[in-house]
């Protein structure tokens, strides 16, 4: 049975997120970076967009660890879509960094979803790990505002426009293969590059197929485990 320890389960309560958990076999991972690179390098201007269900830029997607499954089951249930994802490359010494948001403001799922990070290397405070403020997802959704930048590598520039306690952040910082989970209400953002390699993450939605978009629309997903019974996504 899927399950999550109780203290994971406790931190995910009272945090809004839990990490880490391996997700990748670490004999696979190098050559899963290799393609993702040698695809930013040919569509440099798409690898950041976001996609829908078993995308050409995901093929890693079927040797997900099954311990990792386990963790997002014990969360949204035995029944599990993967819907979307989308990778947050940063160069050494590059300005891209992402201002202090929640997914939930671009991306409703109702009544559940879970965002999920993979690091396909290592994610440190140097290079910009994700950084999150704990509790704020009890907070509900917060006011933002749009502006787009070359830099903020957010899909709207979306940033939160009423002040944030940043002295609560936390750098959630990951060794590659490895994986987070949090609550799409939760405050987050990250930083700059400020190390000399490469620095190259996913994210990626998690839904129950009884799961519905906040905007209606209709996307790909793929069953990674258990049952659709109610046909809300066109699965691949």
């Amino acid at each position: 049975m899927a399950h999550l320890t109780e203290a994971q389960a406790r931190q995910f309560k009272e945090q809004g997120f839990v990490a880490p958990f391996r997700f990748l076999a670490a004999d696979k991972l190098a050559g899963y970076r290799r393609g993702i690179e040698e695809t930013a390098a040919k569509y440099p201007a798409e690898i950041g967009r976001f996609n829908y269900g078993r995308h050409p830029w995901n093929p890693w997607i079927p040797d997900i660890h099954e311990d990792f499954l386990d963790a997002v089951e014990g969360l949204l249930g035995p029944n599990l879509l993967f819907s979307s994802m989308g990778y947050r490359i940063k160069d050494p010494g590059a300005g891209a960094y992402a201002g202090w948001h929640q997914d939930e403001f671009t991306l409703r799922y109702e009544p559940a979803a879970l965002t999920c990070l993979f690091a396909f290397t290592e994610l440190t405070k140097e290079n910009g790990c994700l950084e999150v403020i704990p509790g704020s997802h009890k907070n509900g959704l917060l006011p933002h505002a749009t502006k787009t930048s070359p830099d903020n590598y957010l899909s709207q520039g979306q940033h939160i426009s009423v002040p944030v306690d940043e002295a609560k952040a936390v750098a959630v910082e990951l060794e590659p293969g490895h994986a987070m989970i949090f609550d799409q209400r939760l405050i987050h953002g990250s930083g700059v590059n400020r190390s000399k390699k490469k620095r190259i993450a996913c994210f990626a939605d998690f839904c129950p197929p009884h799961a519905r978009r906040g905007d209606g629309k209709r996307v790909k997903a793929v069953l990674l485990r258990g049952v659709d019974a109610h046909g809300n996504f066109d699965l691949e």
